[in-house]
């Protein structure tokens, strides 16, 4: 099942899981132009979610150079360990993505215990950093309107557009679905190995959708409102996992755990970006400029505009 030798590189070495998946083929890029080398990980016969007018057997593939052929959520913590041996990162991308899968059967096996044995292989490896693929998906469930669509007037009392934080996930939106849960379980055990254990330093990117190139290519589609919400273009993914993999996150007030988005600079997104940018220290460059359907908010910081919103008015003092 591969040699486990990995792709060449002078940088280091990198553990990438879910490797031939789409995302997985974008990190192998980025690892690889920044000099590591990588050791891919995924199943013998890989998975994609794809997208509408795209199967996902069309995305994922044997032939995109897993080096070795692994079921995690069977794995062995200790044997996996020995694989991700001198890894400065493990950037975790193996999940199953459908947001109708099965709980027991399927979520519990391929994303919560398969987080749970790659994590704890990452501790017994001592690596000094794990990237974990979180999802959209952890907030989207006060701002559905349908199984996967957009209900804009629910956004628009949150505050509108590009206005749902990272500081209050759960007191804002909640999870849509059992996949959604499983990410948000992947976080709370990347905090518990990162600030509790102190095993290694934790970084969650809570990624829009990645597919398209383009955003005009969700022109026409299936719940297009709420995936051009959420787009994210290529460039923008390795762009957001190069600064999770370098940003300085050891000390106050991260103590060794981030989570931030991974969504494109979209005119009508959910998320304010302004925080992510400033940990992670990247821009998106790209985006869905079109028509937004609900009013943006007037005193929300635009990642292009760096003045703050205007100062409260000072209360009117009142005479007893």
């Amino acid at each position: 099942s591969g040699s486990g030798s990995g792709s060449s590189g002078s940088n280091g070495r990198v553990a990438i899981t879910g490797v031939a998946g789409f995302l997985g083929q974008l990190a192998r890029q980025e690892c690889e132009a920044m000099g590591f080398t990588v050791v891919g990980f995924d199943l013998p016969n890989p998975k994609c979610q794809g997208g509408p007018g795209l199967h996902g057997s069309q995305v994922a593939s044997a032939g995109k150079k897993a080096d070795f052929e692994i079921d995690l959520g069977k794995a062995d913590s200790v044997t996996l360990s020995e694989k991700f041996s001198g890894c400065s990162h493990v950037i975790h991308l193996a999940a199953d993505g459908r947001p109708s899968a099965d709980f027991v059967k399927d979520v519990m096996p391929n994303n919560i215990l398969a987080t749970f044995n790659v994590l704890e292989a990452a501790k017994l490896a001592a690596v000094p950093r794990v990237i974990f693929a979180s999802s959209n998906h952890v907030q989207h469930g006060e701002t559905m309107g349908g199984a996967s669509g957009m209900d804009w007037e629910r956004l628009e009392a949150m505050g509108g557009p590009a206005n749902v934080t990272l500081g209050t996930p759960l007191s804002v939106a909640g999870p849509d679905s059992y996949y959604g849960i499983s990410k948000l379980t992947g976080e709370a055990l990347g905090s518990y190995f990162a600030r509790v254990q102190k095993a290694f330093e934790f970084v969650a990117l809570r990624i829009g959708w990645c597919l398209y190139d383009s955003a005009e290519k969700l022109n026409g589609t299936s719940n297009e409102d709420y995936l051009k919400a959420m787009y994210l273009s290529h460039r923008d993914f390795r762009g957001f996992l190069h600064g999770s993999m370098v940003a300085d996150i050891a000390g106050e007030p991260f103590n060794k755990f981030v989570v931030a988005y991974a969504v494109s600079n979209n005119s009508n997104r959910l998320f304010d970006l302004d925080e992510s940018i400033r940990i992670l220290g990247y821009t998106p460059q790209d985006g869905y400029k079109g028509p937004v359907n609900v009013k943006r908010p007037t005193n929300h910081i635009d990642i292009e505009d760096d003045t703050p919103p205007p100062a409260p008015a000072a209360p009117t003092p009142t005479t007893s």
